[in-house]
């Protein structure tokens, strides 16, 4: 089994200290980057495995544009850690470029592993912000999707669609693996992206929010998908919040308070309970989701919380990830591993202490696929 760090480069301290010695000085998107980079070189020297970056624009939600200049400086920064995108929204992007950049990284890594993670977004802020039209998304990242496998995996190209007209051409430089094809995945949260991602042969990277008990259903679909459509079963990747500390109690009362401060960070960023999202085609399920977690109070929502994520002791979180990589038939696991208003010299404690305690037992862990 593998495990993978997540870059949320997440501000959203306001006047808590972010390092002991600052106080409550107000905390720089500048100062948190070069902390979460901080704490990729540690991860490296520790023995993770991969390096994931999410995208995302226009809040301190995330501060996270460019996928693929972030892990082009993590290639730089690091000496073993293969990396990954969770994920590239591809209806915002020029699909020819996206190719250019995955190739370009690809040839930066040395040989290192690349995963290709995509994805169709989820936040009319973003889609307003880069003006394009919301109801649009879905067709467009068929379209999308369909002209980068034509790029890398192919000298000459063409594509003839409703969104995109490419003539004639070709992607230099080429990208250094011949197999990234097998190494693209989908994340959704929505089921019907699922099945979208499953016919076009992608891996599933299922999104934080899901509880143990819900992944066989939705892994033994998507694996009648894809046997349906003549592929091979496939692992799955599957993230979740870890916290790790000496004591279960220190974990989920530490842990909750920072995934708390996350939580607020991500509603505020997406609100899917406007009511913008029910006329939007293709976003029924997000509406349905915000009318859920707005009648849902903060108790209710603690309970939920601490059985989503990975808190506890190192040997508890080796149980925890035993049992979800069980469930979902994962090969690795996604983690952020500084969220929420949690101070750096916390996050590292936490770091050093899971990587060392808890991840040589969770690599020497099983892959089950059923």
């Amino acid at each position: 089994m593998r495990f993978g760090y997540q870059i949320l480069n997440s501000n959203v301290y306001g006047d808590q200290p972010f390092h002991a010695s600052n106080g409550s000085a107000p905390v720089t998107d500048a100062e948190r980057i070069r902390a979460e980079f901080d704490l990729i070189e540690i991860a490296d020297k520790l023995g993770l495995d991969t390096i994931w970056a999410s995208e995302h624009h226009f809040s301190h939600y995330m501060t996270s544009p460019s996928l693929t200049q972030i892990l082009a400086h993590v290639a730089g920064r690091t000496t073993n850690v293969d990396v990954g995108t969770a994920v590239i929204v591809l209806p915002w992007h020029d699909p020819v470029r996206v190719a250019e950049e995955i190739a370009m990284l690809d040839i930066m890594l040395g040989g290192r592993t690349l995963f290709v993670g995509f994805g169709r977004g989820a936040s009319t802020k973003e889609f307003e912000g880069f003006r394009v039209p919301m109801e649009e998304s879905r067709p467009r990242y068929n379209e999308a999707l369909e002209i980068v496998r034509r790029a890398l995996a192919n000298e000459r190209f063409s594509f003839d669609g409703e969104f995109f007209n490419i003539p004639e051409m070709e992607i230099h430089p080429r990208p250094l693996s011949k197999d990234l094809a097998d190494r693209m995945y989908c994340a959704f949260m929505n089921p019907e992206s699922l099945e979208v991602a499953a016919r076009q042969g992608l891996g599933a990277l299922f999104a934080v929010m899901r509880s143990v008990e819900e992944y066989p259903a939705e892994v033994g679909k998507f694996n009648a998908i894809r046997a349906g459509a003549g592929l091979p079963r496939l692992a799955t990747k599957a993230a979740a919040f870890v916290y790790c500390a000496e004591s279960v109690a220190q974990a989920e009362e530490e842990g909750l308070q920072y995934l708390l401060d996350y939580y607020a960070s991500l509603e505020e960023h997406y609100n899917w309970a406007d009511d913008k999202y029910k006329k939007i085609k293709s976003y029924e399920f997000y509406a349905e989701l915000g009318e859920e977690r707005a009648k849902a109070s903060i108790d209710d929502m603690k309970g939920t919380l601490i059985d989503l994520a990975l808190f506890g002791t190192p040997e508890l979180i080796v149980e925890k990830v035993e049992a979800l990589g069980v469930a979902s038939q994962c090969d690795e696991v996604i983690s952020p591993f500084i969220y929420g208003k949690m101070p750096y010299e916390k996050a590292e404690k936490m770091t050093r202490l899971f990587l060392t305690e808890a991840l040589p037992k969770i690599q020497k862990l099983p892959v089950t696929l059923g």
